[in-house]
């Protein structure tokens, strides 16, 4: 991620949106960590289309054979990044 911000220092970008957090929780740490970085908030958007159906069944599909759950949200594979297992 440091790396990526500083290349887009480099092309003249002024704006890193970090998106939001997990939840609309008033205690959400993953939008506490990002807030620290600005007191600046701007909008954004998350789009519900998957345009690659072959590629998502694939991750999908590995997901649930590695960790035996029942996807319950569209990007359901991000769950357990942070298990080296996964």
């Amino acid at each position: 991620m440091l790396e990526f911000a500083r290349r887009l220092c480099g092309s003249g970008r002024q704006l890193l949106h970090l998106g939001g957090g997990l939840s609309l929780a008033d205690d959400d740490s993953l939008f506490r960590f990002k807030s620290g970085f600005s007191a600046r908030r701007h909008d954004f958007f998350i789009g519900r289309r998957i345009f690659n159906q072959q590629k998502y069944a694939l991750f999908s599909g590995h997901w649930q054979k590695l960790t035996g759950l029942t996807p319950q949200i569209l990007l359901h594979y991000h769950y357990g990044a942070n298990d080296e297992n996964l």
